[in-house]
């Protein structure tokens, strides 16, 4: 006698049960990756066990076929309808699972037609489902829902067919000067990471129209167009820059560009760009901002990361990690103390040229961006300026983000010539 667990009574339950527990265990991973990527005592490689299991759980997901998918939409229409409790983290499966559908596309196109009449409290969750999704109709898709989208939901999914590689230029630049300042300058960004030079008239236009705009000119830049570098200078040099501005300064300029940085107000940001620009000339600067930054630990820690990323001196130092907490887990951070940072650099100063730019304690040149973007060890951040300034020096789009899937980062990474 066989038995059949189809034939039970009680079958399309137990398969509800293991289509949410699936459900569940995407949500969990889709968050843990990105927790460990952007996490600063996290090595980047240390997210691809995870997601390991997380396509192990969409394989199995998958397994349960109209039914999953049939389950997902149901839910994903009843969370836009606010007819059941808000889990962004379930969103972020729903859509995951979904537009990762192979064997039926028209469900990515469901999923987006949902996606466009959705709360914007909702958009975080989306992006972080959709960027990570592999299906074939999901590009298409959200490019046909952009026409009818509102500007934040528009917003998102430019954003997103930017981070996935998969913009299309001619559909993404209709009604562009119709569009909000914020939505422009998401689509000027997805077509840099695309290297779509053909948008350069239109960005050159849009940038006389919003001069202050530091998207548009670093899209500019990133396309090869310098027209724009008037600009970034114009804006680094007065006396209270937009923000992101000095750290594209520091991307694409040169040693000229240290007195604006000298000149530029305390800030995060200014350590920061002082670090990308990488010249010793600017690391007495650091050091005195690192020692009046002893009660200020946002700008002693940006000063300290500054140092460290010109010089590769490997100083750290063990803190409590909420020194309010007993028991608090101790944590290893860059060194702020500004007297080990002076005695290092007195007794390394053979290694640095006056008139120098260093990354990692190394001359600058644009492959140590690709030499930081394959460190295990290096920050998201670091990661993340690493990708953007390579493409500025090169005028290549870089084939990656640094949360793609770790697979991805690798194989991109060996075409570039790094391994690890």
């Amino acid at each position: 006698m066989s038995w059949n667990l189809a034939a039970h009574r009680r079958a399309s339950e137990f398969a509800a049960t293991f289509i949410d527990e699936h459900v569940d265990e995407m949500a969990f991973l889709l968050e843990h990756r990105l927790w460990l990527l952007h996490r600063r005592a996290s090595r980047w490689p240390d997210a691809a066990p995870f997601e390991v299991r997380l396509a192990a759980h969409l394989d199995a997901w998958n397994v349960y076929g109209p039914g999953a998918r049939a389950r997902a939409l149901e839910q994903v229409e009843s969370v836009v309808h606010a007819q059941a409790p808000l889990d962004e983290d379930a969103v972020a499966a729903s859509a995951f699972a979904l537009g990762s559908e192979l064997e039926a596309p028209d469900a990515a196109a469901r999923l987006v037609a949902w996606i466009v009449r959705s709360p914007e409290a909702l958009l975080p969750a989306w992006e972080r489902g959709l960027r990570m999704a592999a299906g074939e109709g999901l590009d298409l898709a959200m490019h046909a829902a952009l026409e009818r989208a509102p500007p934040s939901i528009a917003q998102m999914l430019i954003a997103t067919l930017g981070w996935r590689r998969q913009v299309q230029a001619d559909v993404v630049l209709r009604e562009f000067a119709g569009r909000p300042l914020r939505v422009q300058e998401t689509i000027a960004l997805a077509l840099a990471k695309t290297g779509r030079s053909s948008a350069g008239p239109v960005l050159r236009t849009a940038l006389a129209r919003q001069p202050d705009s530091v998207a548009l000119a670093s899209a500019l830049l990133a396309l090869g167009d310098t027209t724009a570098w008037g600009h970034v200078r114009e804006l680094a040099s007065g006396r209270d820059p937009p923000p992101g501005v000095l750290r594209l300064l520091a991307m694409h300029g040169d040693l000229r560009d240290e007195e604006l940085l000298r000149r530029a107000p305390d800030s995060v940001e200014t350590l920061g760009a002082m670090g990308i620009l990488g010249s010793h000339g600017l690391v007495p600067d650091l050091l005195r901002r690192l020692s009046a930054a002893e009660h200020e630990p946002a700008l002693a820690g940006a000063a300290a990361d500054a140092l460290e990323r010109i010089a590769g001196a490997g100083l750290r130092e063990v803190v409590q990690a909420n020194a309010a907490e007993d028991g608090a887990a101790p944590v290893e951070r860059v060194a702020r103390d500004p007297e080990r940072w002076s005695a290092f650099f007195d007794d390394n100063a053979s290694r640095f040229a006056e008139h120098g730019r260093y990354r990692s304690g190394r001359t600058f040149q644009p492959e140590r961006c690709l030499d930081e973007l394959a460190a295990p060890d290096s920050p998201f951040a670091w990661r993340t300026d690493a990708a953007e300034e390579w493409s500025l020096h090169t005028r290549r789009p870089m084939p990656f983000e640094p949360d793609s899937w770790v697979a991805a980062q690798r194989a991109a990474l060996r075409m570039l010539g790094r391994t690890w």
